[in-house]
């Protein structure tokens, strides 16, 4: 005889110690906040107002007269100050990006020209000219390739006719 999970009772999963709606309530009341919270945020005027309403811009710095917020949800760059936080997230960001983008182009510029090997390719006729000029040989032989092969491919003057041949 098997024991089957629902046969086992859990005191903890159905009756639960703090109810959610108690700990919400005390949570969303105002009176625990300190005056400060309550007031909405106080921001430059922007020319992009007109676009992005006040959602987009930075917190003010305490000397320039900001306040926490009360529904401030931190960057986890800093735990009490909300435009230092804005300030380092942002900074990392950008630093993350920043370094994301140079190894990018750090990597167009210096990657291998591997499947057609362009550069490889003009890198070693280039040595093996200058090195057919210092020994005084022609830069491509007569004879690289066997001239019987070349006949075998070649057509013969009766297939040529009266085609003109510029050398």
């Amino acid at each position: 005889m098997g024991v089957s999970l629902r046969s086992i009772r859990l005191p903890i999963l159905w009756k639960p110690a703090i109810t959610v709606s108690a700990f919400c309530r005390s949570a969303s009341s105002s009176d625990t906040y300190p005056e400060e919270f309550k007031k909405s945020p106080f921001y430059r005027k922007s020319k992009l107002d007109w676009l992005f309403g006040e959602g987009y811009r930075r917190p003010l710095a305490a000397d320039q007269g900001g306040t926490m917020r009360r529904g401030w949800l931190t960057y986890g760059f800093h735990p009490t100050d909300e435009y230092l936080d804005w300030k380092n997230a942002h900074a990392a960001a950008f630093g993350v990006m920043a370094i994301l983008a140079s190894g990018f182009l750090f990597y167009l510029i210096y990657k291998p020209d591997w499947p057609q090997m362009r550069e490889w390719a003009f890198r070693e006729a280039f040595l093996e000219l200058e090195r057919r000029e210092k020994a005084g040989l022609p830069p491509i032989s007569k004879d690289m390739i066997d001239p019987e092969k070349v006949k075998l491919v070649l057509p013969s003057d009766e297939e040529l006719g009266d085609f003109e041949i510029v050398i």
